[in-house]
């Protein structure tokens, strides 16, 4: 039972984690951009790049210890290129509904 509560957590905390970035990237690009705002992303995605390149490479969290799980593994996998491509930009993209309804943009 214990597997379980850490790998609805681990899917959990990592989709928490990056919402934060998904909103900079939608909200902070296109007028709003500025070379701070990027920045500030890109040091918050390279840490958290940093902490699921290393579950991939050694199966190691931060505060959890030890882990070895493949399904999760490929979880970090994908998750570390969803970070690399939720940067703002310069220009103006396509925003999500759902941000855009919410959040003004």
């Amino acid at each position: 039972m214990s597997e379980l509560i850490f790998y609805t957590g681990y899917i959990f905390f990592s989709i928490a984690f990056y919402i934060p970035s998904l909103l900079a990237s939608q909200c902070w690009s296109g007028r709003r951009f500025s070379t701070s705002k990027f920045i500030g992303v890109i040091v918050y995605n390279i840490f958290c790049v940093y902490v699921h390149m290393r579950f991939v490479d050694r199966g190691v969290l931060p505060i959890v210890g030890e882990k070895n799980n493949e399904i999760l593994g490929w979880a970090s996998f994908v998750m570390m290129f969803m970070y690399m491509f939720s940067v703002p930009m310069p220009w103006e993209g396509k925003k999500l509904k759902v941000i855009s309804k919410y959040f003004k943009t």
